[in-house]
């Protein structure tokens, strides 16, 4: 994929973070294909309206970014953007759009969001940084997930 369509994608996933209603966080989610078709977005989001309006209960814990996940009730943008592109597109449909790229806001993602990426048939992926949020992440990265990808590139806004 060429740096300017990446960078062209990015710019796009960078407003869909907009859509985020996260106090902590915003970070955004494109679904590509090879056709450069966007098939599904997401951004973080939250049902609990006391993240909404009073603030984030991992920040007042101290927590760092990747930490305490049982205390938030926000689902990922990579997880809203697998889950609305399996509910739009089937399986037969995606082999012909393959490789699937997912363009993301943030920096490595957390190991739950890779599954999820892994499971939706992703092979490669646009970043927003090469920041990895805590240590543990990055080992699963080294040592599970670095091969599953074929396509890594970092694009920063």
């Amino acid at each position: 994929m060429a740096e300017q369509d990446r960078h062209i994608l990015m710019i796009f996933a960078d407003k869909i973070k907009d859509k985020s209603n996260c106090s902590s966080r915003h970070i955004g989610c494109l679904i590509v294909s090879k056709q450069m078709y966007i098939l599904s977005s997401g951004a973080n989001i939250t049902p609990n309206p006391y993240c909404v309006f009073i603030g984030c209960h991992k920040e007042a814990m101290g927590a760092k970014h990747g930490e305490h996940s049982i205390y938030c009730d926000s689902q990922h943008a990579e997880e809203v953007a697998t889950k609305l592109l399996k509910i739009k597109i089937s399986e037969e449909e995606l082999e012909d759009l393959k490789p699937l790229t997912a363009v993301m806001t943030c920096g490595y993602p957390c190991r739950f969001c890779l599954e999820e990426l892994i499971n939706a048939g992703i092979t490669r992926l646009i970043l927003g940084s090469d920041v990895f949020y805590n240590e543990e992440d990055k080992n699963a990265w080294e040592t599970k997930y670095k091969d599953k990808f074929t396509d890594v590139w970092i694009c920063p806004i």
